[in-house]
C-alpha cells in the first residue's frame, strides 16, 4: 500500500487549535484517506522485525543488472448506451465501450519504454442477450458479450470487470516473461503464487494495523517502507511512501 505525504500545518497565535493536514491529492479525485474512525478489517500481523514496526529505507540500487521492473494498468471507457425490446417486451440494456491496458518496463541502466498494450472494443447486454453491432464508417467494430444481470448498471460493471481481468491476465504473462510487475490495484484475484507481482494501493480505506503502528505510518520518509505484514494466506504488504 502507499501512504501519500500530508503535509503538516502548524497553527500558532491565540487561535491556535488542532493540527491542521493537507493532503499532497486532487481535490477532484477525492481524499486517499477514507478510515473511518474504529473501522478495522481483521487486524494485519506483523511478519517482520517481530512485534515492531520499523522503517525501512529504500535499497541504494533499485535495479540490479538484468532486472526489469515494470508497471501495468488499464482504463475502460464506455462509448454509448443502448437499448433494445425484446420480443416478449421486456428492455434490454446495453453498453457499447472499450477497456485496455498497458505496461511501461524500467529497465537498469536504460530507463522506461512502453512494453505492451492492449484494446478490445465491446458491446455488452443484459438479460443474457448477447446482440450484435453493426460496424460503422471508420473501421470501428465491436465484440458482442452479454450478461446475466438485468440490472441496468450490470452492463457497465461487466466491462469494468473485463478491463481488470485483461490487467490481470497482462500482468501475470509479463511475469512468467521474468519481469517484476507492480500491478495498480488489490491484488484479490487468485493467482500463482509464484508469479512476482505485487499490487500497489494509492486509496486507504480500511486500518490495517493497530492503532500504535498505524499512527507512525506518516512518519515514513520518500521511499521508506513499514515492517511486512500478512493480510490473507500469500498477500503480503507494507506502507511505502513514494515521493516526498
Amino acid at each position: 500500500m502507499a501512504q501519500l505525504r500530508m503535509d503538516e500545518v502548524t497553527l500558532t497565535g491565540e487561535a491556535a487549535g488542532p493540527r491542521l493536514f493537507v493532503e499532497e491529492w486532487a481535490a477532484s479525485h477525492g481524499s486517499p484517506y477514507l478510515v473511518t474512525p474504529g473501522e478495522v478489517e481483521e487486524e494485519a500481523q506483523l511478519v517482520e522485525d517481530g512485534d515492531r514496526l520499523v522503517r525501512h529505507a529504500p535499497p541504494p540500487e533499485p535495479l540490479r543488472a538484468g532486472e526489469t521492473l515494470t508497471f501495468v494498468d488499464g482504463v475502460r471507457r464506455g462509448e454509448g448506451v443502448l437499448y433494445h425490446e425484446a420480443a416478449d417486451g421486456t428492455l434490454v440494456r446495453g453498453v457499447a465501450g472499450a477497456h485496455a491496458c498497458g505496461a511501461v518496463a524500467c529497465r537498469a541502466g536504460a530507463g522506461a519504454a512502453f512494453a505492451d498494450a492492449r484494446v478490445r472494443r465491446m458491446v455488452i447486454w443484459g438479460c443474457g442477450a448477447a446482440l450484435p453491432l453493426p460496424p460503422v464508417e471508420g473501421g470501428f467494430s465491436w465484440e458482442s458479450h452479454a450478461t446475466a444481470g438485468a440490472d441496468p448498471n450490470a452492463p457497465f460493471a461487466d466491462l469494468q470487470d473485463r478491463m481488470r481481468d485483461g490487467k490481470v491476465r497482462l500482468a501475470e504473462d509479463l511475469a512468467r516473461a521474468g519481469h517484476l510487475v507492480v500491478l495498480d490495484g488489490p491484488l484479490f484475484f487468485r493467482r500463482p503464487p509464484d508469479l512476482p507481482v505485487a499490487g500497489y494501493v494509492k486509496t486507504h480505506s480500511v486500518r490495517h494495523l493497530p492503532a500504535h503502528h498505524h499512527a507512525r505510518v506518516p512518519e515514513l520518509g520518500a521511499g521508506e517502507r513499514t515492517s511486512m505484514f500478512v493480510l490473507s494466506r500469500n498477500r503480503y504488504s507494507c506502507y511505502l511512501r513514494v515521493a516526498r
